[in-house]
């Protein structure tokens, strides 16, 4: 909706230049704490990646106006993007990486410790 609300027309590539950051941004939002609830659960109370990997998906075959019969994984490569859950992945590692050069005595530190521990 955004997106369509700049009328950036059918430009592809400002589109998918737009694309991280104000589609992935907003649909990965805070995804270093909710991530690995959501990556391999079926659970309605905890929601489901495979919801959020379907708007993405249309989201750039709408972009690439490409038919719904091309795979997705040709979708992503013709887009140079990941699918959700590679992405999410990306963020919560990056997030873990920052935490490990924190000093050890901050509480995101202590507790990263104690869970992989």
């Amino acid at each position: 909706q955004k997106l369509s609300r700049l009328d950036v027309g059918h430009n592809i590539a400002v589109t998918m230049e737009l694309y991280p950051h104000m589609v992935e941004s907003a649909m990965l939002y805070g995804c270093e704490v909710w991530g690995m609830l959501c990556m391999n659960t079926k659970d309605p109370t905890v929601g489901n990646v495979d919801d959020v990997e379907r708007v993405h998906r249309n989201f750039v075959r709408y972009t690439l106006k490409q038919p719904r019969q091309t795979p997705s994984w040709l979708l992503y490569r013709e887009a140079g993007v990941y699918p959700v859950q590679l992405a999410c992945l990306r963020n919560m590692l990056k997030f873990l990486d920052r935490v490990r050069g924190l000093p050890q005595q901050e509480y995101v530190s202590i507790a990263m410790r104690q869970c992989v521990c």
